[in-house]
């Protein structure tokens, strides 16, 4: 990632500036989703100039980004995935204040 992404280093501030540069740049964010496709295609697929997606990547948990998305936390029933299941049955115990 370093190398790909011409990062200092792996720690979170990094990691944040490369997400939000990806939000500003539309070439990096076309690779990142190229190199998260396994490079599938010839050439990178054409990203989106401020896609709010990348900068929800910051998220280290699944309500944050669910919120982050503009999302509901718990979804009706019968559209729930394995994910939601578990939420639905833990709830949002953690009070951020």
């Amino acid at each position: 990632m370093v190398n790909e992404y011409g990062m200092k280093d792996l720690s979170p501030s990094s990691m944040m500036d490369l997400l939000e540069r990806m939000y500003n740049d539309v070439e990096l964010a076309s690779k990142y989703e190229w190199n998260a496709t396994r490079r599938q295609t010839a050439t990178p697929p054409k990203a989106h100039l401020h896609n709010k997606g990348y900068l929800c990547l910051a998220a280290s948990e699944t309500f944050e980004e669910k919120d982050c998305h503009g999302v509901e936390h718990i979804r009706p029933l019968k559209d729930l995935d394995v994910t939601s299941m578990f939420e639905e049955f833990i709830a949002n115990w953690i009070k951020i204040e």
